[in-house]
């Protein structure tokens, strides 16, 4: 074989080897700012305790009915008569519901034996306690309306 030839291919493979190596470093560095763009990692752990005071917000369980139900005001003979833990049937969670209005101060639990004893462990992992989540009520108290205040404090297991 010619030795000019022979340098000439030996070139051309050296150069296209350096052009393989560009074109996976390009390839890479698109296929990653692709991917940095379509995958993002979303916390939703503050959604599962407003998902949770939500339902107990505006539940028929505590809410005013008469042919609907009316979010918001809590009907005072069903908070203090009704079981909640026939309402909200849950092995993940419990939690502790303070009614203020009045100056009177009632407390509910949602699976009270689950609260009262998992709540001591709160800052371990297998457990979650946010922060108490609090909004501005009306009482129904025998057909006068009163403003109050609904505050549910919660134990999550992390699942």
């Amino acid at each position: 074989m010619n030795k000019k030839a022979s340098f000439i291919i030996a070139g051309e493979f050296w150069m296209m080897v350096v052009h393989l190596f560009f074109l996976i470093v390009v390839a890479f560095s698109i296929f990653t700012i692709i991917s940095l763009g379509v995958s993002k990692h979303v916390n939703i752990g503050n959604m599962e305790e407003q998902v949770i005071f939500s339902s107990i917000f505006i539940s028929n369980c505590l809410g005013y009915e008469d042919v609907r139900i009316y979010p918001g005001i809590i009907d005072l003979n069903k908070f203090e008569h009704k079981l909640l833990d026939d309402c909200f049937r849950s092995r993940d969670f419990g939690s502790k519901i303070t009614l203020e209005y009045d100056g009177k101060k009632i407390e509910k639990f949602i699976d009270k034996k689950f609260f009262e004893t998992e709540s001591r462990f709160c800052p371990f992992k297998p457990y979650r306690c946010p922060e108490d989540l609090t909004a501005s009520v009306v009482v129904k108290d025998n057909d006068i309306l009163k403003p109050g205040k609904l505050t549910v404090a919660m134990v999550l297991k992390n699942v």
